[in-house]
Formats: structure tokens, C-alpha cells, sequence
């Protein structure tokens, strides 16, 4: 649980300085439009005196009582009775009224104001000036109810500065229904863009690990520099303090973060090392040289694997981080041309993470041409990378100049490509190459039909994609990854990412999308289904792909997305993906969905251990029982395990200005620690059936006071934290 009542400050600051200052102190001069009244006469001042009925209007708002005197001369009005105020957004009713037209000063007495029907305040008097001091007295503020709020904000005094730049809060009290809950004697705070030093709103969590408790100091240093200091209390881990330190230049910006505990006590208990001192550092450094040269620099490092864990991770249990990037990069570009350098390193955290390679360094060029019909292209690429466990260094040397043709007629068209990728590797006192060169010729054909408001469209897709060439068995897969086969990457020549994996062999691939639209009813369906045809050499037999089909259709307020991957010969299924989700508004949400692969690994496993399919489906609610009451849930069911990997529910209560919930969650979380006392290395641990989670269960409460600050985590984000995705 967690509660941010940053919000407060701006809270008071948008009612007070967008209503008041922006609406009835405008620098714009005010002047009266007209007078109405019953009965109007003169005094032996000069001044009018209106009786009944009366109606003042201003350029910039209205006002209405039942007495007013108005002296021309000296500028002043004063109107007494109950006197209304309405204005484009806010109307209040007051006992006086006096303003000042040649000064532009106002003074309200006794005021009840409303803004927009969604804030509601009162006060005794408020002084307002374009020139010097606006200065409001007694005061009460809500975004509850006008008559019987639940909770409001009680303020001695505020004062908005001569210079408008800083608001003074003395006394400021926040009450729930009468009985006082908390007390701030003095707020000092930056109005718009300024900012001044001072102490931020305190930040309070409940989780699994006590109470946490942090209160930040903001030091505005310059006008390009500030800092926040926050002293921290874990109640299981004790005394801590982060910072926070942001600059921006003329070419430059960044952030530089750091978190220290000196001695954590729960990660003690858990691993016996009672002299411990956990931190965390990150810099993010962003340079804009010229239009053309840039450079981005990212740095993140910790004491140990588990900080963001015990730490800096989610309390919900849905955020990982498995690696830790320290990365450089300088960017050049032009219209046609590209150059980017780029040295990585990293952090491992997760222990059953597969290696990773380090960058030392990675030089990509881009150069190319294309106007309506003709097109060339030249890719290159120059690395060093060291292996973060063998320190085996690499040499990696890619080439790929391309050359390609297109041409449209008014329903279809045809592309031609040809390129070669050449890849040279040198490491462990070998050296060899890789070499594929290809050509790809595309033909598509746009069929329509138009009734309307429906319109149809098919597209017949032919590819024919030729390769050759031969893959070293010794070529390393440094940065290759081979991509989810989809309507789209069935097209494509390189099935996967990166420069080393190759795949050397002739393909036609043939495809068909089906699109309808209906503009009145707000319809839109897609369906593709594509298959390619392996073709090989004399003596061997050609071979086909796997089918895929895709469907997606939108409806209103309805989606629904599928694919489906079946074997060569149809006869059974490799991998299956749906989601189908209804929502209106923010609290009506329905969503399923669901994933069967026959061939994926869990995805709490490294990638070369051998693992059961995957199937689990997954289902998300956010709906309203009653008018004030929602029911939420996330159910999260892998059928191969027979497990829940993640199973919440709760109750919502919702009014007019306070929300109320209470929710259980049973879920499994990453386990570090439990493989070091039955398996000598996490290798042999996930080898031997060992799984790297364990389960958890915990009970959360939250509440929200609207627009105020909130203690918990709203439920639509716990429902969309990542989980079959």
C-alpha cells in the first residue's frame, strides 16, 4: 500500500491560483458593462445606490445582490447582501462584497465558492490584488460535496506572494469526516514554473516488508540544477536515503540517482551476511551536439542481485529486472546516411538468465537511396564483444549492400530486391566467413469493393525469396534471436534478429488478407493466412512451413485478436495466441486471453533448458456489482503446472469523493535464494527440475480521497502489470 499526498500542494494551488488569480485578478483591467437594479439613486457623493434585483456585469464576470453603491469617480463598489459571483467556471455567494476598479483589488467576505461543480470551498475573507498580496483567511477546501463533505482541508491562512511566484500555507489541517488526521503549521511552495527549496509531501507504504516511510527535501540549487534528499525507514530493513539530482544545459540533460542502506537487516537474515551495505546508482545522460550528432549515455549498477527485489522492486510482485545496462552510444545522421558507435556492458541479476554478451565496441553505418522506382542501400556493421563468463573476445565484421526495384499500377504492384550479407567472425585463433547472398521478388494484388459505407478489400501476396550459401558450424550467436513467426514474418528473408543466424534455403511464400469495413457501425475485421514452400535442392525433398492465419476484429467496444500456428501438414497445433477484452469507460474492463506453445520454454527458465509447452490463460475483470460497488480480479492459470501463477480479487467502494478497496493476491514470485542449499550452481539446480519461483500471498487495503492522494495502488494498473504478456 502505498500513499502520495504529493497532490495536495497542487491541489490547494489549482483551486486557488487558477480560480481566483486567473479569473478575478487578471492583469486585463475589469470594467463595467451594465447596471441593473429595482430602484436606483443618487447620493450626495455622486454615488448610486442600488436597490433590488441588482445586476452588475463586468468583462470578466457577473455579479448579483440585493444593494450595491458605486462611486465612477473613485472606481470603488461595494455591494452587500447575498452577493453572487459567476463567472466562466466559478460562482461563490458572500455576505460583502468591495472592489476596487482602479486598482483592481477585491475583497469577498464570508465566501462560498464553487468551481465546476467539482470543488467547494469557503472562507472567511479573500483579498485579491493584480498589484501585490492576494491573501485568503479561514478557509475550507474539498473535491467531496458543497453541504456534507467526507474529508476537507481546514487553512489558517494563505498567501499568495507580491511577486506571484510562491504561495505561504500557515495551518493547514486535513480532517475526515471532523476528526483531524493529520497537521502541516507552514507550507512554502513554488507557484506554476518557479520552484523554491523545502521539504516534498511525505511518502508512506505498507508491504511485505512493514511500514516504509520516506520524507524528501527539495533543493532548487539553480535555475537549471535541483536536488531531492529523501531519509528512508523499512521497518524489516532499516534506515536508508536516496537522491536525486536533475541538470539540463544548453545541449545536455540528465538525471543522477542513488539509494543507500548501511545495513540492511531482513537481507541478513536471509543470507547470513550481517555486514552488508546495499545500494543502488543510475545516470541518464542525454547531448545534442548539432541537428546531426547526438549522444546517449545510461548507466545502472547495484550491490547485489536481489536489490530491486527487496528494495526497488514492485510490491505487487509484477515487475523483473533481470540485467543492469551500461550502454554509450553517439548517433550521426543525414538524410541518407547513418552512423552509430555503441559500447554496452551489464549487470546480471537474475542468476537464471541466460549470459549475455558485452560491447566493446559496435559500429553500425546506414547509407541509402530511394526515389519511386529504384532504391540501394549499404549496411555495415564493426564489433568487438567479450563473453561476460569466458572473456572470450569476438571479432565480428557484417556487410550487406542491397539494390532494389519497384513498381505500382493502380491495383497491384511488384518489388524486386537483391542483396549479399556478408559476415566475418575471428576469435580463439579462428577466422572464417559466412556469406548469403539472396534475391527476393514480391507481387501483390489490392482488390476492392466499395458499397457505401462497407468497403472490402483482398490482397493476394506472393513472394518468392532466394538464399544461398553456407552457415560454419562454429559461428557463435552473439546477438540473434529468432523471431515469433507471424503473417508478417513469414515474409520476411530473415527469420531472425541480428547478424548471425542465417538460414540458406529457397522459399515461396504465398499469403492472402481479407479487410472489411463498416464506417456506420464502427467494424473493422482483418484476416491473413500465409504458408511458404521450402524449395530445395535435386536430391532432397522440398519442404513447407508451418500455417499461419491471424484474425482481429473491432467492434465498438469489443476487440478480438488471434493467431494460430499449425504443423506443415495440418494436423495439429504449434502455438496458439487470443485476447479478447469489452470495456467502456474506465471501470467497466472484461478481458481474455490465453497462449498454448508447444515449443516455448517457461519463461521463468533460461533459454537452452528444455521445457514443458506452455498454457495458460489469463482472465482480467473490472465491473460494477452495484452503482458504487466494482469487483475486480486477475486470474492467471498455467494448466501444464496446474498452478495459479496469479490469482487477485477484491471489492471496490466508490462516492463522490472517496474510494475504498480491499483485495487478496496468491501469486508466484522469483526465488533467488532456496537453490544454494540442495544444488551447487543454478545451472545443475534448473537441470534437476528445480523451479526458480515460490509462492506468495498477501492482503492489500487502499483508499482515495479524489483528487487529493491516494494509499494503495490504483486497480487498473495492478490488472495491467505483465503477466502473459
Amino acid at each position: 500500500m502505498a500513499i502520495n499526498l504529493y497532490s495536495i500542494r497542487f491541489f490547494l494551488l489549482n483551486i486557488l491560483i487558477l480560480i481566483f488569480a486567473n479569473h478575478l485578478i487578471a492583469e486585463q483591467e475589469i470594467r463595467i458593462k451594465s447596471i441593473d437594479a429595482q430602484k436606483i439613486s443618487t447620493l450626495e457623493d455622486e454615488s448610486l445606490l442600488m436597490e433590488g434585483s441588482v445586476k452588475i456585469i463586468t468583462n470578466q464576470f457577473d455579479l448579483e445582490t440585493s444593494k450595491a453603491i458605486y462611486n465612477k469617480k473613485t472606481g470603488k463598489l461595494i455591494l452587500e447582501g447575498n452577493v453572487k459571483l459567476l463567472a466562466e467556471k466559478i460562482k461563490s455567494d458572500s455576505s460583502s462584497l468591495f472592489l476596487d476598479l482602479n486598482n483592481n483589488i477585491m475583497t469577498l467576505e464570508n465566501s462560498k465558492f464553487n468551481y465546476l461543480n467539482q470543488s467547494f470551498g469557503n472562507a472567511e475573507s479573500i483579498l485579491l490584488r493584480t498589484a501585490g498580496e492576494t491573501i485568503i483567511t479561514s478557509s475550507s477546501w474539498n473535491n467531496c460535496s458543497e453541504d456534507s463533505p467526507i474529508w476537507d482541508l481546514k487553512i489558517k491562512e494563505v498567501k499568495l506572494l507580491e511577486e506571484k511566484e510562491n504561495v505561504v500555507i500557515k495551518g493547514l489541517t486535513l480532517k475526515i469526516k471532523d476528526i483531524p488526521i493529520f497537521y502541516i503549521p507552514y507550507v512554502r511552495s513554488a507557484v506554476g514554473d518557479s520552484r523554491v527549496s523545502g521539504f516534498l509531501t511525505p511518502s508512506l507504504k505498507q508491504g511485505k516488508d512493514g511500514l516504509d516511510v520516506s520524507i524528501p527535501y527539495y533543493f532548487n540549487l539553480a535555475q537549471n540544477f535541483d536536488l531531492e534528499v529523501s531519509p528512508r525507514y523499512i521497518s524489516k530493513r532499516g534506515f536508508g536515503i536516496s537522491s536525486e539530482f536533475r541538470y539540463l544545459t544548453q545541449i545536455s540533460s540528465g538525471q543522477i540517482n542513488g539509494v543507500l542502506f548501511n545495513e540492511d537487516k531482513e537481507y541478513s537474515r536471509e543470507t547470513g551476511d550481517i555486514n552488508n551495505k546495499r545500494w543502488e546508482a543510475s545516470w541518464e545522460h542525454r547531448a545534442y551536439f548539432s541537428n546531426n550528432l547526438s549522444m546517449n549515455f545510461k548507466y545502472q549498477d547495484t550491490s547485489d542481485a536481489y536489490f530491486y527485489r527487496d528494495i526497488g522492486s514492485d510490491q505487487y510482485g509484477s515487475s523483473k529486472k533481470n540485467y543492469l545496462k551500461k550502454v554509450l552510444k553517439l548517433k550521426w545522421e543525414n538524410s541518407n546516411n547513418k552512423i552509430n558507435l555503441e559500447l554496452k556492458d551489464y549487470v546480471k541479476l537474475n542468476i537464471f538468465s541466460p549470459e549475455e554478451y558485452k560491447t566493446l565496441p559496435r559500429i553500425d553505418t546506414y547509407s541509402f537511396y530511394d526515389n519511386n522506382w529504384f532504391s540501394t542501400s549499404l549496411r555495415t556493421n564493426f564489433s568487438k564483444f567479450k563473453h561476460q563468463t569466458s572473456e572470450e573476445e569476438i571479432r565480428r565484421i557484417f556487410l550487406n549492400p542491397s539494390l532494389g526495384f519497384k513498381k505500382s499500377w493502380n491495383s497491384s504492384s511488384l518489388k524486386f530486391s537483391s542483396s549479399n550479407s556478408l559476415v566475418r567472425y575471428k576469435f580463439s585463433g579462428t577466422e572464417f566467413s559466412n556469406s548469403s547472398p539472396s534475391a527476393e521478388v514480391n507481387y501483390k494484388i489490392f482488390l476492392s469493393k466499395s458499397n457505401g459505407t462497407n468497403s472490402s478489400y483482398i490482397i493476394p501476396n506472393l513472394k518468392y525469396i532466394y538464399q544461398d550459401g553456407d552457415l560454419n558450424p562454429l559461428t557463435p550467436f552473439i546477438d540473434s534471436r529468432r523471431r515469433t513467426l507471424s503473417y508478417k514474418s513469414l515474409f520476411s528473408k530473415d527469420i531472425s534478429s541480428g547478424y548471425d543466424r542465417q538460414i540458406y534455403n529457397n522459399r515461396l511464400v504465398v499469403g492472402l488478407t481479407k479487410l472489411d469495413i463498416n464506417l456506420n457501425k464502427g467494424i473493422k475485421n482483418i484476416f491473413s493466412v500465409g504458408k511458404s514452400l521450402q524449395i530445395r535442392d535435386e536430391n532432397e525433398e522440398n519442404g513447407i512451413s508451418n500455417l499461419v492465419a491471424e484474425y482481429k476484429s473491432i467492434m465498438d467496444n469489443f476487440i478480438f485478436t488471434s493467431l494460430l500456428e499449425t504443423d506443415r501438414d495440418l494436423s495439429s497445433i504449434d502455438r496458439a495466441i487470443f485476447s479478447m477484452g469489452y470495456s467502456k469507460e474506465d471501470q467497466n474492463r472484461i478481458e481474455l486471453k490465453g497462449i498454448y506453445d508447444r515449443k516455448e520454454v517457461n519463461s521463468l527458465r533460461s533459454s537452452w533448458v528444455n521445457s514443458s509447452p506452455v498454457k495458460q490463460l489469463e482472465l482480467n475483470i473490472n465491473w460494477p456489482l452495484i452503482s458504487s460497488i466494482n469487483f475486480f480480479g486477475r486470474f492467471n492459470r498455467d494448466f501444464d503446472s496446474k498452478k495459479s501463477l496469479d490469482l487477485s480479487y477484491g471489492l471496490e467502494y466508490s462516492n463522490c469523493c472517496l474510494k475504498f478497496g480491499l483485495m487478496n493476491r496468491k501469486w508466484i514470485e522469483e526465488d533467488y535464494f532456496s537453490w544454494i542449499e540442495n544444488f551447487d550452481s543454478p545451472s545443475q539446480a534448473l537441470q534437476s527440475g528445480y523451479f526458480p519461483g515460490r509462492e506468495r500471498d498477501s492482503l492489500m487495503i487502499f483508499f482515495e480521497f479524489k483528487n487529493l492522494g491516494r494509499l494503495g495502488r490504483d486497480i487498473n494498473q495492478i490488472l495491467s502489470s505483465p503477466s502473459i504478456d
